[in-house]
């Protein structure tokens, strides 16, 4: 599969990589979470668990009778996976850089909106705007996080 990846979705493997990544770091952190609850978790654990969720939630999770969700083409896939891996790794650069100014309650404020229409990818049908994957993905994202933070 990798050589169909790397001529047709070649940020695919890189996104799906990540998403696991996220996925086994919220696994671990929610042993600590019963433990000592989620407010004793630094920002960027904090950050990992709300995507984590939103990966679970609004990616994995499928209903199989829906026109939008028992198939997805997959470029549609990545571009979701772009936008969803995209907010992770902006809110954590946000959060490193700031000197512990913001916050992940501050991002999630802040970005409301984008964690809505993030939430609400699968519905929509490719191909969106008229624009690319490769053009898509990134719209969704950019900046977003930081402005307004």
């Amino acid at each position: 599969m990798k050589p169909f990846y790397d001529k047709n979705f070649p940020e695919f493997v890189e996104l799906r990589d990540k998403a696991k990544e996220i996925l086994q770091t919220e696994e671990d952190l929610a042993e600590i979470v019963q433990l000592v609850g989620k407010s004793a978790l630094a920002e960027n654990d904090k950050i990992t668990l709300e995507v984590a969720r939103l990966i679970k939630d609004d990616f994995l999770q499928q209903n199989g009778y829906s026109e939008y969700d028992y198939k997805c083409p997959m470029a549609k896939t990545t571009w979701i996976l772009k936008g969803m891996v995209g907010y992770y790794n902006l809110a954590q650069q946000a959060v490193a850089s700031s000197n512990g100014e913001i916050t992940w309650a501050r991002i999630r404020e802040a970005t409301g909106e984008v964690m809505h229409q993030l939430s609400s990818m699968k519905f929509q049908v490719y191909p969106f705007l008229g624009l690319g994957v490769d053009q898509v993905g990134s719209h969704t994202t950019r900046g977003t996080v930081s402005q307004g933070v």
